[in-house]
């Protein structure tokens, strides 16, 4: 569910003439550039997925009268419920060339802020969206290393059932040192159509993550290295822009090649480009710090008893990113270009860099006048300020405060930015959670505290604390938006939580005896009791002396003993004794704690002894009463991160405030979070074998070499870092279901998603983790309530979802990971791989496969309540959809049911669905021309069949006619009665030909297009043509010739002349007017209708076929200001003005 808001409360509008002209009928035709529109709020629940394929329609190329600027839009903020984060995004511009299309803007990701975390050139968690990008996570070396990557090693990858030990120990010593490389890189790319990860496999083609009827080409290697992606729609993405990173920690600088970005978007036809220019630079980020403790366990070599052990200092690597990074400078398009400015001042926290000062938009130059700058962007920046880094670079972090429009001399009232008062510490501070979000914690180090036992007693691995802070965490964030209206969003966070389950400890029986000798004779006071299980039990003993006074009692002696007096033989279990307190001791107490385990059926006897009044012994046998019955409890577990818990809109100063607010509970159990942790549980250690080695003397010195003496089980080492084991996908939560509740008079709506986990391991060798984010978050429901009373609801209408994982597009990603499991410690000599007790089990090596699957919507079931009476049964409205053809992964049938009796089913044909070798007539290489270029969504033919209370009958049906890319003949079916399945001809390419059933009539034909593939000449059968002339760079329709055929207009005008009208300098506006007027006068019976424009504006003149002319006049930022007839006369005009709070 979702608002929107009326904006009027913001911007008044003078009327100062009346319009007496209505608007034309025909719909508003988007220009190039859209404006920055602030005035609509609309914080996007769970969407409900839909798929229904296009058919081509004949459709009017007439721009719409310009009408009325709406007020600004407010930012957008959808809300990604399955992770509870609010994605806000600012649109600056929609860049429209002529067949292509790209949104630019500005999005901030509201998850929290990690200390570590860098700023964008934007601002701190911001960044500028104007394009794409394919990133490379590096496994190992770079894939296309010519000799030691994975692409030339990918056919000889080791099989780990076959490995020996001893004899491949340089094999296993080669990939774990990585000089060998056997694991795929981990690509991510994200581009206007889409989005995924991909790997190469052992086939050398890269695989979508999950499938994705994407075509990726790689050419990795040499300076013009490039990626390419080719969408269902054949349009073509080229990343060949690419900046390359290196890690200095020791060593030389070793550059990969670490993100590709966009060079070019061309159109399936190749009639159109959006390109992408970038400038080059070096940034050095802030170092960042990891750090890794040891905990040895040895044996004394001789005679076998284990060393006290002690743990190691804490080892800190510091790693220094270096990029030799490209930066967005301009987008060209048909009709102008995007500029992105950066500021002239260095920042303070990436000196190496500038911040992006603004954004531009210009009208493309033409032989009248140099390119026109249409409309700019400011942003105004700051800075997060902290306190105490190690230098001041890591004390400053670059903020957005706000951003303002202007064109010319014109400038609106700005957006502003507020954000949480809670200062955000220096960028190298310990005091992080686990995540890394702050916590506020004062930590010496990173790595956590983790106690293991050892052989004599307790060890500790680090000090630092990492559990979350519910308050801190929200430094730095986002937190309130000011709109030029005076209107403003506050967004409300809150932790993050996980459903944790813990076992409520069992109660204790506690049985104790304590002696106390009143006047120095000796006391003994005794407990029985009786063990009664199932099983035996283990229980603590404690035996505890205090003693007290100012004399010396050297000679007193007490005790306590343990008795099992079952068969009353009264054998001692356990037995205490003491000779004495100490000479001029005060207040001494000494305990000692032991366990033991009791027997089911036996009897015991405790019994303490003391002789003198200052010394009193007791012994205490306490164990959990393992009689009663396991019981748990759940409890909100605190995870990294943060939660939208409330949005508050108010669209204009003093306007109402509407609210939403976000739940984050399970369903059924209403008093349990319905977050999970994706990744698995948190680990900081692993532990490694010790094999040590020992150089033996030489039996005669210089002469004779020394012996070499290995211990292979000479004990083991604890290894503990600072950054979690096995986490793919850094995603600290994830949540199964959302309630959003709109105001108590309002309703609400509670949506679940699909649960599932990362797949990974954190025992050696550390194969790489699964990320599995591609399988969680998918709507499986959603059901929508009514309020009645604030506090009661009523369900109002239930959707579910079905999905499966289709293993007919089922890749898998291969590889094989060595890691040493076994610490050499000692002499020199322990590197002698040819020693079979060195070599065995020296490394950890496995084979990994990670599957990538289809994922496709099976179902959709929408279940509508009665308003009133809830005991009926719902409307049910059952939607299923098949996907006949893998290779297109299209849906080849969606069948409708609505309740029991009425079913409608939509069969879908697509380029792929036809045979097409041999493809002789227009129509059968037109498909052939689409399956080439990669065109595979077009629909061929759609048939429609119903089934109600008759047999399943053809009521309706589509077939399409591509001559190359392009649609050129559409078809009707033309029936009365439903037409039987036996009695109906599907369409084929049969010997060369396409065939079609005969009941199939011409419904409309595109006759021409233009070389830019603008439509010229189109008409439906039986009815006079519709011509069209472009101009502006074919940008932008300036003729509609009804009655005229495109032939006939360029007998008049003449080729030259249509041509300089396509161009880039088609003249001024009454220049085109006077050319096609010949049109009027030289073609009496066409309708002939002429427009001019402003690129990137608007039309600035339409004169209709009687020859009478309107004129629209803009003010600086695109808005319609007032419009004249031909005799100068203001027929309408506006003013715009803002409100103030």
């Amino acid at each position: 569910m979702s608002l929107l808001f009326s904006p009027v409360q913001g911007l008044f509008l003078n009327n100062v003439s009346r319009v007496y002209r209505s608007v034309l009928p025909w719909a508003w035709r988007s220009y190039c550039i859209c404006q920055l529109l602030l005035g609509t709020f609309h914080p996007a629940l769970a969407q409900q997925p839909t798929i229904t394929p296009a058919v081509p329609q004949l459709q009017s190329y007439v721009p719409g009268s310009p009408t009325t600027a709406a007020l600004e839009r407010y930012v957008t903020m959808p809300v990604s419920e399955q992770s509870g984060t609010p994605s806000v995004s600012v649109p600056l511009f929609e860049v429209k060339s002529r067949q292509l299309k790209l949104p630019i803007s500005l999005t901030y990701h509201a998850g929290g802020i990690r200390v570590t975390d860098d700023a964008s050139w934007v601002g701190l968690g911001w960044s500028l969206q104007a394009g794409g990008m394919i990133s490379r996570s590096l496994r190992g070396l770079p894939d296309e290393h010519e000799t030691l990557g994975f692409l030339a090693n990918r056919r000889t990858i080791p099989d780990a059932g076959t490995i020996n030990d001893v004899l491949d120990f340089r094999l296993l010593q080669t990939v774990a040192e990585n000089r060998l490389d056997c694991e795929p890189d981990l690509f991510s790319y994200n581009y206007p159509e889409g989005g995924g990860q991909f790997a190469f496999g052992v086939d050398g083609l890269p695989h979508p993550i999950p499938f994705d009827p994407v075509v990726i080409k790689a050419s990795l290697l040499g300076f013009g290295s490039q990626l390419t992606i080719t969408s269902p729609s054949g349009t073509v993405y080229q990343f060949a822009d690419w900046e390359s990173t290196t890690i200095r920690q020791r060593g030389p600088d070793v550059w990969h090649r670490s993100a590709w970005y966009l060079s070019r978007i061309i159109s399936a036809d190749a009639t159109d480009t959006i390109s992408f220019e970038y400038n080059r630079h070096r940034i050095s980020y802030a170092p960042t710090q990891s750090q890794q403790q040891v905990l040895p366990i040895y044996y004394m070599l001789a005679n076998g008893v284990p060393t006290n052990p002690n743990s190691e200092g804490v080892v800190t690597s510091t790693s220094y990113v270096e990029t030799k990074a490209v930066k967005l400078f301009r987008i060209r398009f048909a009709s102008g270009y995007v500029q992105f400015n950066a500021d002239s001042t260095k920042r303070l926290d990436i000196p190496s860099d500038a911040s992006l000062g603004s954004v531009e938009l210009y009208a493309q130059a033409t032989r009248q006048a140099p390119a026109r700058l249409i409309r700019r962007f400011d942003l105004q920046q700051s800075y997060f300020q902290s306190t105490g880094g190690a230098a001041p670079r890591f004390n400053s972090r670059l903020r957005l405060d706000g951003i303002t429009e202007s064109a010319g001399s014109l400038r609106k009232p700005g957006h502003r930015f507020q954000y949480s008062a809670i200062p955000l510490p220096p960028r190298d501070s310990y005091a992080q959670d686990h995540w890394g979000f702050f916590n506020n914690r004062t930590n010496l180090d990173l790595i956590p505290r983790q106690i293991f036992q050892t052989i004599y007693q307790p060890r500790a691995l680090g000090q630092a604390d990492r559990t979350p802070d519910s308050a801190y965490v929200q430094a730095g964030l986002l937190q309130q938006i000011i709109y030029p209206t005076g209107g403003r969003t506050t967004l409300s966070f809150e932790s993050n939580t996980t459903d944790e389950r813990r076992k409520i400890p069992q109660p204790i029986k506690v049985y104790s005896a304590a002696a106390l000798a009143p006047s120095n004779t000796p006391v003994t006071v005794s407990t029985t009791f009786k063990v009664e299980y199932s099983r035996d039990v283990r229980a603590a003993i404690d035996f505890s002396i205090n003693c007290s006074g100012t004399g010396g009692w050297s000679h007193n002696t007490g005790g306590a003993t343990l008795f099992d007096i079952t068969d009353g033989k009264d054998r001692q279990i356990q037995i205490y004794k003491i000779a004495g307190c100490e000479t001029n001791t005060v207040d001494e107490h000494t305990g000692i704690a032991d366990s033991i385990m009791l027997l089911t059926g036996h009897t015991y006897q405790l019994m303490a002894e003391s002789d003198n009044p200052d010394m009193e012994t007791e012994m205490r046998v306490t164990w959990r009463d393992i009689s009663a019955p396991d019981k748990y409890e759940h409890y909100k577990h605190l995870v990294g991160g943060v939660r939208i818990r409330r949005i508050t809109t108010s669209p204009a100063a003093g306007g109402p405030t509407l609210t939403k607010r976000y739940s984050y509970v399970q369903p059924n159990h209403p008093d349990r979070s319905s977050g999970y942790t994706p990744g698995l549980p948190l680990r900081y250690s692993y532990r490694r074998e010790i094999r040590y080695g020992v150089l033996e003397e030489p039996v005669i010195e210089f002469v004779t070499p020394g012996i070499c003496s290995f211990y292979p089980n000479a004990g083991w080492e604890i290894t503990a870092g600072s950054s979690p084991l096995g986490q793919a996908s850094g995603q600290a939560v994830a949540y199964s279901a959302v309630s959003v509740d709109d105001g108590p008079r309002s309703g609400k709506t509670v949506s679940e998603y699909s649960v599932c986990q990362d797949s990974a391991s954190t025992e050696l060798p550390m194969v790489a983790p699964i990320d599995n984010s591609w399988r969680r978050g998918q709507l499986l429901s959603r059901s929508v309530y009514q309020s009645e009373d604030g506090s009661k609801f009523r369900l109002l209408e239930r959707t579910t979802n079905t999905y499966s994982l289709d293993s007919r597009n089922r890749s898998v990603i291969q590889g094989f990971k060595v890691m040493a499991q076994v610490a050499s410690r000692g002499s020199a000599c322990n590197n002698i791989p040819e020693k079979r007790e060195f070599s065995t089990g020296y490394y950890a090596y496995q084979n990994f496969s990670h599957p990538s699957y289809w994922l496709h919507l099976d179902s959709t079931v929408v279940y509508r309540y009665a308003a009133q009476d809830t005991t009926q049964a719902p409307l049910t409205t059952t939607t299923l959809y098949q996907y006949g053809n893998p290779n297109h992964a299209q849906p080849t049938t969606i069948r409708v049911c609505a309740g029991t009796a009425d079913t409608l089913t939509t069969r879908y044909r697509y380029p792929l669905d036809f045979a097409t070798s041999g493809a002789a007539d227009t129509a059968s290489r037109g498909i052939q021309a689409l399956v080439a270029r990669h065109v595979l969504a077009p629909v061929i033919e759609q048939q429609q069949w119903r089934q109600h209370d008759w047999p399943l009958g053809l009521t309706a049906g589509t077939v399409v006619h591509y001559d190359g890319l392009r649609p050129r003949r559409i078809w009707q079916l033309k029936t009365v009665d439903p037409i039987l399945p036996t009695n109906f001809q599907p369409s084929a390419v049969q010997q060369g030909q396409f065939q079609q059933d005969a009941r199939y009539q011409e419904a409309a034909v595109i006759d021409r297009y233009d070389a830019r593939g603008n439509v010229l000449e189109q008409h439906r059968p039986g009815e006079a043509p519709v011509t069209y002339l472009w101009g502006y760079n074919a940008c932008y329709v300036v003729a509609e010739i009804k009655n005229a055929t495109y032939p006939e207009v360029l007998a008049v005008l003449g080729q030259p002349a249509v041509d300089a009208l396509a161009g880039p300098n088609p003249g001024s506006a009454a220049d085109i007017r006077a050319k096609i007027n010949l049109l009027r006068t030289r073609l009496p019976a066409a309708r002939v209708t002429t427009f001019t424009h402003a690129p990137l504006v608007g039309p600035t003149s339409r004169t209709a076929p009687d020859g009478r002319t309107l004129f629209y006049e803009y003010d600086a930022f695109g808005r319609l200001l007032r419009t004249r007839d031909e005799q100068n006369r203001v027929l309408s005009q506006q003013e715009y003005h803002y409100s103030r709070p």
